[in-house]
């Protein structure tokens, strides 16, 4: 379980850390990830967190309470509302989810 925590963290990390240079100039960086509340995520939240204050940024992850792409959509949706800069997500169907990160990306989200 403590390797799996440590890999969660190290995934986090390179991920929030290939987001900086862009969410420094900008603002917000929103994750979504497959659902919310379990220890995987949990643990990259942490990272994603403590990441974004080292490097002076809003990152922030969201997720849905259930393993429902449509909810993935919404919050997806959510984000371009609110104006993040970046969004990074782990999709729990990359089909459903193609729509509404092609608005994100006309949006100038990367």
């Amino acid at each position: 379980m403590k390797k799996l925590m440590i890999a969660a963290l190290a995934a986090t990390l390179m991920l929030v850390g290939s987001f900086a240079v862009m969410a420094q100039q900008a603002g917000k960086v929103g994750v979504v990830v497959k659902i919310g509340g379990i220890p995987w995520f949990n643990a990259m939240e942490a990272g994603i967190k403590e990441r974004g204050q080292k490097l002076g940024i809003d990152a922030f992850m969201v997720g849905p309470t259930s393993a429902d792409p449509a909810l993935q959509v919404r919050a997806i949706e959510d984000l371009i509302a609110q104006g993040v800069k970046v969004i990074g997500v782990v999709p729990n169907d990359a089909k459903v989810l193609e729509p509404v990160l092609q608005k994100a990306k006309d949006a100038g989200i990367i």
